[in-house]
């Protein structure tokens, strides 16, 4: 019994010489320093598979934003009319905005308003009271009805603004046939 408290009283002295272990103190082995790293091919790799001699050693670098495996933004996006020369947006102006740009004086109500490239919509039906006659290139059935309502006269013209900037070359109107042509109708 004495010797094994002898032991007993060694194996304590040694547990309070050592080093206490705890979550904050373990300390890896010389022989796990070493880095392991994921072979080429493999899923998220040092060069994602593609090896050395693709974009990488070729010094092709892909444009910034572009991602691999991915449909590119430009393409999600729907096609739009912009490269279109044909195409023109009318720009749409209420009769609630019509009403104050006469009542600034900005518009004149004796004058005929010709107001081109403007789509006319029925923003402010109930309240335009104005005395006007307007041109415009496209407008709603709502607010034709209500400018005709006070007196009004509305008139749709549609004109092609390619057209128009053909026709206004100086070298078209001052043609020799175009003033043929002219002399020929007055005569």
């Amino acid at each position: 019994i004495i010797g094994s408290l002898a032991g007993s009283w060694q194996v304590l002295d040694l547990l309070q010489t050592l080093l206490r272990i705890s979550l904050t103190n373990p300390m890896p082995t010389l022989e796990s320093k070493r880095m392991d790293r994921r072979q080429r091919g493999r899923r998220r790799g040092r060069l994602c598979g593609k090896g050395y001699k693709v974009q990488r050693h070729r010094g092709n670098r892909s444009c910034l934003g572009f991602e691999r495996g991915y449909t590119l933004l430009f393409l999600h996006l729907p096609i739009y009319v912009f490269s279109d020369s044909f195409w023109c947006q009318h720009v749409p102006l209420g009769l609630r905005g019509l009403q104050y740009l006469m009542d600034l004086v900005q518009v004149h109500p004796t004058h005929s308003v010709d107001l081109t490239q403007i789509h006319l919509v029925e923003e402010g039906v109930g309240t335009f009271d104005a005395k006007v006659n307007v041109e415009v290139q496209l407008d709603s059935e709502l607010a034709s009805v209500a400018i005709e309502k006070n007196g009004n006269t509305i008139t749709n013209s549609f004109y092609d603004l390619i057209s128009v900037v053909i026709l206004s070359f100086h070298s078209f109107i001052h043609s020799i046939i175009f003033n043929e042509c002219l002399l020929r109708v007055e005569h």
